[in-house]
């Protein structure tokens, strides 16, 4: 009876815990098994916001020590990186971005994403002449867009619903 009473409680919400779940999974694939889980060819572990907020925090997160990094850790990618790793992981980001199934609460932790690889992503601009930049900037936009409009559904529904 006083086990209840007196145990310790998680700090972690439900949300938070499936997150680190999808972490412990996402942290051992490479970019290519990151595209096919965001494509949707992965059975296993199913396609949901909380791998989407696993992958959007993996590129947060530093990785292995690197005495040439500014930090001293590297990160997912770094202006040193081929061309055609970086492609990949921008084209990991967009995708996450884009998706629908990305949450609100998600969709709020890409900001500091895109701040953290701003070097990375100037620079490819600059190799590449690209705009991705530009195209983090637009899918962001009409993903919040998007957000805003499930949300404005949801309350019409739950006032609508008797």
């Amino acid at each position: 009876m006083f086990e209840k009473l007196f145990s310790k409680k998680s700090t972690l919400s439900v949300r938070d815990t499936k997150i680190e779940e999808m972490s412990k999974h996402i942290q051992a694939w490479n970019f290519e098994q990151i595209q096919e889980y965001i494509r949707g060819r992965m059975k296993t572990p199913e396609l949901n916001d909380f791998g989407l907020a696993a992958i959007i925090a993996r590129f947060l997160t530093s990785h292995a020590p690197d005495v040439h990094a500014p930090s001293g850790f590297r990160r997912e990618m770094e202006p040193s990186d081929t061309l055609e790793r970086t492609k990949k992981g921008f084209d990991i980001l967009l995708a996450v971005i884009g998706h629908n199934k990305l949450s609100p609460e998600s969709l709020d932790n890409v900001p500091p994403v895109i701040e953290r690889y701003k070097d990375v992503i100037e620079a490819y601009d600059t190799k590449m002449k690209q705009t991705y930049i530009h195209k983090f900037k637009a899918t962001y936009q009409s993903a919040q867009v998007a957000a805003l409009t499930k949300a404005q559904m949801r309350r019409e529904l739950q006032v609508t619903s008797f």
